[in-house]
């Protein structure tokens, strides 16, 4: 009786977690900017508050009117994000550029913030914890953002499915394009390259051509795609487009 319930439980908030993924998708993107911005908010003080937690092993950090390295975390960190463009990137497309700026403006954060402290606050804070603070406070918007890349990546698993063939540059191109389109999911990629075959590109298993026959049989494939380099340069954001 439990494992029935509980199966019921999983698909219903799958379900409300697809549901409100897709209308996530449907936001503007001065919305959109908004709650990447509060979630920046909240997670930098967060991050810090964990730091001088953990280094001094208590809630109770000795700092008083500590608000004002609070506000100083943030105050440090968002305008740098600003500036590397981090709040203007698609969602959908974050990627290495997307973590460069992330760990560049922590960096900064953690960086003023021990200076700041050293020489105009001067609270009895250990220098490891801005060090911890700028590993935590990485992870927490790092988590955020990517966090929120896959949800909306989600909203794209009911969508056609379809076997790549190519596992090159081509067809790395043409999965990830594929990965934020609703329209198509690459389920398999088939390549002649026996160096190829066995490995993963973009989380997807690369296969022998032999296995084609099988692969249809088993996901359900009707359509294939092959990737060309040409076409990879050329392709617009929308597959069908």
């Amino acid at each position: 009786m439990r494992k029935p319930i509980r199966r019921r439980r999983g698909r219903m908030v799958r379900r409300r977690t697809a549901k409100f993924v897709r209308s996530a998708r449907f936001l503007g993107r001065r919305s959109k900017q908004a709650i990447m911005l509060l979630a920046d908010l909240i997670a930098i003080p967060a991050a810090l508050w964990s730091a001088l937690t953990l280094r001094t092993g208590s809630f109770e950090h000795g700092v008083a009117s500590g608000g004002w390295l609070y506000l100083a975390a943030v105050v440090l960190t968002v305008p740098v994000f600003v500036h590397l463009g981090l709040y203007r990137a698609v969602i959908r497309f974050l990627g290495v550029r997307a973590a460069q700026a992330i760990a560049v403006g922590v960096a900064v954060s953690a960086v003023g913030l021990m200076l700041l402290n050293q020489f105009v606050l001067r609270f009895p804070i250990p220098a490891e914890a801005f060090a911890i603070y700028f590993v935590l406070a990485l992870l927490y918007v790092g988590a955020s953002r990517f966090g929120a890349r896959e949800l909306l990546r989600m909203s794209s698993a009911s969508g056609e499915k379809v076997v790549v063939y190519g596992a090159g540059a081509a067809g790395a191109q043409l999965c990830l394009a594929l990965a934020t389109n609703a329209q198509f999911r690459p389920v398999a990629i088939v390549d002649d390259n026996p160096a190829l075959q066995g490995n993963r590109l973009n989380g997807i298993n690369v296969h022998a051509p032999d296995r084609i026959r099988d692969l249809r049989r088993r996901h359900g494939v009707n359509l294939g795609l092959l990737a060309l380099p040409s076409a990879a340069e050329t392709m617009p954001s929308n597959p069908t487009g």
